[in-house]
């Protein structure tokens, strides 16, 4: 399991991100080890090079521009990698937490944030990267990280085996602030394979009806658009948004 080794104020320098590292001894979970291979061969095909689509379409319903007289909202994301979205989001003013398990994928988040910012040292404070395993995170890491106003995850319950869904959606809901929202991408495919898992609505449902209402907002056909999936054997393949509001 990963443990906070550093103070959650702490800083790596102006600009830079607020790392959480693992303690001295700690051992990954077998399952972070694909990752680890991924990051360490430089197969991350499945980052975008701009703000992904979905978020810059729904961002203004899920979290308010920030602007004066207006609270800054918390805007976070699950198993973010090195996704270009948290440092667009702080570009624009919103206070960003990223949650990854493989330090490379911080480092590179390190990097290429402080190389957007217009000025060196502007955005500080304004997005962070905490490198820990998400659904293990526990009661201490939770109630320092606080409470978020909306989460973006596109790519993270997907790669999530289907045995630890059930934690990952623990994790995202105590995380989450009441009147939250949960920006979710989802994929639904035939045959099954993963990841990216398929995810259908039936079980965003079950993982997450309880605690917020679960609304469909759009579904697309992804199978003609990325040949992949078609040599992976797949028969259909939709990518399928979803918005959660967290209930009181």
């Amino acid at each position: 399991m990963f443990r906070l080794a550093t103070a959650a104020g702490a800083s790596l320098g102006a600009a830079a991100l607020a790392h959480w590292q693992l303690r001295s001894g700690s051992e990954r979970a077998p399952r972070l080890e694909r990752w680890q291979g991924r990051w360490d061969d430089s197969i991350t095909s499945w980052h975008l090079d701009e703000l992904n689509p979905v978020l810059e379409k729904h961002l203004p319903a899920i979290a308010p521009l920030p602007r004066a007289g207006v609270p800054r909202a918390r805007v976070l994301f699950p198993l973010c990698g090195a996704s270009v979205d948290l440092s667009q989001l702080a570009l624009r003013g919103y206070e960003v937490v990223g949650i990854e398990a493989i330090g490379l994928a911080l480092e590179r988040l390190r990097r290429e944030f402080e190389e957007q910012q217009p000025a060196p040292g502007l955005l500080k404070g304004l997005m962070r990267g905490v490198q820990a395993d998400f659904i293990e995170l526990d009661a201490q890491t939770r109630a320092e990280l606080g409470k978020f106003d909306a989460s973006f995850d596109r790519g993270a319950l997907v790669a999530v085996t289907p045995e630890d869904r059930p934690k990952y959606a623990e994790t995202l809901t105590s995380l989450m602030a009441t009147g939250g929202k949960v920006l979710l991408v989802a994929v639904e495919h035939e045959p099954a394979f993963g990841p990216p898992y398929s995810v259908d609505g039936s079980e965003v449902r079950r993982l997450f009806g309880r605690d917020f209402e679960v609304r469909e907002l759009s579904r697309e056909d992804k199978f003609a658009l990325e040949p992949r999936w078609k040599e992976r054997g797949a028969t259909r393949f939709e990518e399928v948004t979803y918005v959660l509001t967290k209930r009181g």
